[in-house]
Order: structure tokens, then C-alpha cells, then sequence
């Protein structure tokens, strides 16, 4: 065990605290989770993935003519959250999509270690987690259950989740405004 700690672990420390405390935020506001539930640690009820709407679902799950390969724990989260609202899946008479809800035991006895990459190879699963999330978010956001059957199911994770997806645009808004503010009053940058 060395004893100094690399900027890759604090990285990774402080990217795994910063999620954790966004996923207790959202559970609480609305019962959603701005995130995937990590399939080594879910546990799922029987009966969702004995469905047959949902098995078709999970093997044919496209988007703009494209088949998604987003991995089962983005899938499965969504179909918990959002699955009573998808369109794609008809269902017969009167019958109606069972909507589920997400459960999670957020107490320091059920916390689940992680092993932290001490190298640059961190930089690596942050960019495979980054583009599955964007991924998942585009889906949520924009094709099933779209923006507005997430904001009836879970305003909060919602907001965030928007909130996400502005962040890169607000970052370039930011620094612009930083120096054009530097460039007249430079006093106050």
C-alpha cells in the first residue's frame, strides 16, 4: 500500500462521494435515481423479468433505427422507473403496465467497495461511463419515456438530469462571461 495518494484515486473518491450523495438526493426528492442501479449490487423482482413485455423490450431496444447497447443496468433502470409509460410495447384490452418502484438501502451497512485504479487507466472507464450515460440520459429524455413522462414520474431526477445535459453549454457561458468581465472591469476577476 503506497502512502501517497495519486490525483487519480482523489479523482475517483471524489467522483464516487459526489454520486453517492446525488443518488441518496434523488431517491428522497422522488423516488427516482439520476443514475443506473449498478447491476452487481440489484436485485430485481422475478415477476418484471419474467415478462414477456419486458424481455421483448431488453432484446429489442433501438433508437433511431440503431440497436442500444447501453448494458442491462441502464436498461433494467429504466423499464423499472418508466416502463409503465413506454408506447412501444402494446398491451391487450384494457390491460395496463404494472409500474414498479425503485428501492434502495442507503445505510453505511449495505455500502458495496469499490477498487480504485491508482493510474490514468481511470480516465478510461470514466470516458465508457460518461458516454453510456449520455446515452441513457438522450433515451430517457427524448424517446421513452420522453421528458415529460419522466417529469410525472420523477420531477427531481428530471431537473438534474436536464440539468446534465446543459452543463457543457453553461461551462463554455461561464468562461466567456469570466473574461469578458476580466476584459472591462479587471478588478473584479
Amino acid at each position: 500500500m503506497p502512502e501517497v495518494v495519486t490525483p487519480w484515486e482523489v479523482a475517483a473518491i471524489r467522483l464516487r462521494n459526489k454520486r453517492y450523495n446525488n443518488v441518496k438526493a434523488a431517491h428522497s426528492a422522488d423516488g427516482g435515481v439520476n443514475f443506473c442501479v449498478s447491476s452487481a449490487t440489484m436485485i430485481l423482482r422475478a415477476e418484471i423479468l419474467r415478462d414477456p413485455k419486458f424481455q421483448y423490450a431488453f432484446t429489442h431496444d433501438f433508437w433511431m433505427g440503431q440497436r442500444q447497447n447501453t448494458g442491462d443496468d441502464n436498461f433494467i433502470t429504466r423499464w423499472v422507473l418508466f416502463g409503465h409509460l413506454f408506447e412501444n410495447f402494446h398491451l391487450e384490452g384494457n390491460e395496463r403496465r404494472r409500474r414498479w418502484k425503485v428501492g434502495m438501502q442507503l445505510t453505511q451497512e449495505a455500502q458495496v467497495g469499490t477498487s480504485i485504479m491508482a493510474d490514468s487507466r481511470f480516465t478510461g472507464q470514466i470516458k465508457r461511463w460518461s458516454r453510456s450515460g449520455l446515452r441513457h440520459r438522450l433515451m430517457c429524455l427524448l424517446y421513452e419515456p420522453g421528458i415529460r413522462g419522466m417529469w410525472q414520474t420523477c420531477p427531481f431526477m428530471t431537473r438534474k438530469m436536464v440539468e446534465g445535459m446543459l452543463n457543457p453549454i453553461l461551462v463554455w457561458i461561464r468562461l466567456y462571461s469570466w473574461f469578458k468581465t476580466a476584459k472591462v472591469y479587471p478588478r473584479m476577476a
